[in-house]
Formats: C-alpha cells, sequence, structure tokens
C-alpha cells in the first residue's frame, strides 16, 4: 500500500511537473508567434537586399579574367559598388539602407528605382537582366540581378562580282545592286522571302569593304569595264548576339540593258560556332547557294564566296570605212633596207630643190 501511495503521489508530481512544461511551451509559442505577428507581416522596407551574379560568353572556355566592378543606383545615385571575381565565383550580395517604401510601392520601386550599371569592359557587350527572385519579408527586400559579357567577334564573307565579255566590243563601266537580308532567329529553312528575314531589332553592325559600298539593307558593285571586282560583307557583335543569325544575298530587281545578262544566284548563310582545340570556339560562317534548278535544294560552299558573273555581248561588223591603216615598217626588195629609208632620201631630195628654185 505505501509503495502503491508512493507510487500514486510520484506520478501525480509527474503530472504536474508536465503540465507545467507543456504551460511553458505554450506560453513561449504565444510569445514566438506575437512577436512574428509583429515583425513577419508586410510593412514598409527600409532594408534592400541585392545579389548580382555573373555570366561569360567567351570563345575560350579557360579564359581567365580581371575583377569587374558594378555600381548599384537607388532612385538615381550611386550607393554601393560591388565586385565580381573568380574568388567570389562572380557573385556578390550588397545589402543596403534605403529610406521606408510603404507596401504598396515596393514593387515599383524595385522595378524602376534601382539599377545595376556594370563598368565597360573591353571587348565585350554586357547586359543586366532582372531584377529576379523578388521577395519581402517584413521589413526586407530581397532581389537578384544577373550581368551577361558576350565577347565581340567580327565575321567577314567574301562577294566578288565579274564581267564577261562574250562578244567583239569591251562593256563600258557598270554597276550592280544586291540586296542583303539578315536576322538572328531560325526562319523556314526553305523560305527565301527577304520581309521574313528583316530584322528591325538587329543588335549588330553591317558594313562593307573593297569594291562593295552600302547600307544594312544591301550593297553595290562597281566593274570597271571588264573583270572582277572584290570586297566583303562585315557584320559586327557580340557572341550571344550573332549565334544563329542568317542571312539572303540576292540580285536586286535592276533592268538590264541591252547587252547585259545579269547572274541572278541566291545564296544564303548562317553564323555557328566551330569548336577548336584546347577548350577553344571560333564563331564563323558557312554559306549556300540556291541551286538554279531548284529552288528548295542548296549547294553547300562551305566558307565560301557569294560569286556573281554577268555577261555583256555585243557584236559590232568592221567596214571599210571604219578600218584605220597603220604605216607597217616594209623593206626594200633589191637591199633589205627599210622602204621608209628611200621615202625620206626622196623627201629630202624634194625639200633640196624647193630651196634651190626659192633661191633663184
Amino acid at each position: 500500500m505505501i509503495t502503491l501511495n508512493s507510487t500514486i503521489k510520484g506520478g501525480q508530481t509527474m503530472k504536474k511537473i508536465i503540465s507545467l512544461i507543456l504551460a511553458a511551451v505554450m506560453l513561449l509559442a504565444l510569445g514566438v508567434s506575437a512577436l512574428a505577428t509583429e515583425i513577419l507581416p508586410d510593412s514598409d522596407m527600409t532594408v534592400l537586399q541585392v545579389t548580382v551574379r555573373k555570366h561569360w560568353y567567351d570563345n575560350d572556355e579557360n579564359a581567365h579574367h580581371d575583377d569587374v566592378l558594378a555600381d548599384i543606383y537607388v532612385d538615381g545615385k550611386m550607393v554601393k559598388t560591388v565586385t565580381l571575381s573568380e574568388k567570389n565565383n562572380w557573385e556578390a550580395v550588397a545589402e543596403l539602407s534605403v529610406d521606408p517604401i510603404p507596401v504598396g510601392e515596393k514593387s515599383n520601386f524595385i522595378d524602376n528605382k534601382v539599377k545595376i550599371v556594370e563598368r565597360s569592359i573591353a571587348g565585350y557587350k554586357s547586359e543586366v537582366y532582372g531584377p529576379y527572385e523578388v521577395g519581402f519579408y517584413g521589413n526586407r527586400g530581397e532581389i537578384a540581378y544577373d550581368i551577361t559579357n558576350s565577347k565581340m567577334v567580327r565575321i567577314e564573307i567574301p562577294v566578288s562580282v565579274t564581267v564577261k565579255q562574250t562578244g567583239n566590243v569591251a562593256p563600258s563601266s557598270h554597276t550592280f545592286y544586291y540586296n542583303l537580308a539578315t536576322r538572328t532567329d531560325r526562319p523556314d529553312a526553305n523560305s527565301l522571302d527577304i520581309a521574313t528575314y528583316s530584322d528591325s531589332d538587329a543588335d549588330y553592325k553591317i558594313s562593307y569593304t573593297g569594291a562593295l559600298t552600302g547600307d544594312e539593307n544591301g550593297f553595290s558593285v562597281t566593274v570597271d569595264r571588264k573583270g572582277t571586282a572584290k570586297g566583303t560583307i562585315v557584320i559586327e557583335g557580340d557572341m550571344n548576339a550573332l549565334y544563329g543569325l542568317r542571312g539572303i544575298i540576292s540580285k536586286r530587281a535592276q533592268i538590264a540593258p541591252d547587252g547585259w545578262t545579269y547572274d541572278q544566284s541566291e545564296y544564303m548563310f548562317h553564323v555557328g560556332i566551330t569548336e577548336l582545340a584546347g577548350g577553344k570556339y571560333e564563331m564563323t560562317y558557312a554559306m549556300a547557294k540556291v541551286n538554279p534548278n531548284a529552288s528548295s535544294e542548296y549547294i553547300d560552299l562551305g566558307k565560301g564566296t557569294a560569286a556573281y558573273v554577268n555577261e555583256y555581248k555585243e557584236d559590232r561588223t568592221v567596214t571599210g570605212s571604219d578600218t584605220i591603216k597603220i604605216p607597217v615598217k616594209e623593206e626594200n626588195p633589191k637591199t633589205g633596207a627599210p622602204a621608209f629609208g628611200i621615202c625620206a632620201a626622196v623627201i629630202a631630195l624634194g625639200t633640196a630643190a624647193v630651196a634651190l628654185k626659192v633661191r633663184k
């Protein structure tokens, strides 16, 4: 009985202890909940955490780059500069104190008042994307930005224009006109519609060298008489923008004067990346000529030339009145001396006789 009573008393004591512990836990939970109710609900933002990450688009996967600086602007004022480097794996975090931003204006503030500006890097194009991963926690805001650095490259596509004389009269100087249409997405491979290739938002520059002159829509070439004029189409931009670029070179509508036959060939090219040894890459182009006998077929030219051969044919009949006789050096059949020597002697004697008659 004593043991039983002792057990009962002990059990009651333990229950009291457990009850006290549970009560304490409940009170603690209520306290934490109350505390959370004061902090976690959305409130004016006074702290902004900004994460900046960098991505390289390069032609050498083993390339090492110097540290890069990026400035953080808030409401038009530069408030912080972060360093991106190999040491921090090209990622930096900055925590900023900002004037209280009301709950209803946080998103607008993030979208329009916070800017990231990377300091220029020679040979690369910089683009900033974001903000991403936007979140608000009480008085805190967290956002992230990505910066891409794409290497600038230059693509050169050779063009030649030849004038072939097929008659007996040489052509005069003549100018030929060609269309150039490019775009950076991937249109229907079988489409040669220039309109589908217009790229009004092109993020690259087109220029010309040699005998070619023009703009982003086409070029002209002047050939002096017969022969060949050469030049290149130069496309410059960053690797990210040029990857996948396609284009068409075609003869522009031009009424051919009498005697001329224009080469109406069409060439297509696309820009891609070729892997080289040692983790390096080359951005280059591949050319194809549209089969004149089947417009849906192409003749692969590799890294070739857009070559045009135009013909000029004019035949003129030479008549007697058109013939100009040129004196020919002939020999005296008796002495072998040049005939013009005798003529000269005769002329000399005649001159002397005239002089003598004048004296008399």
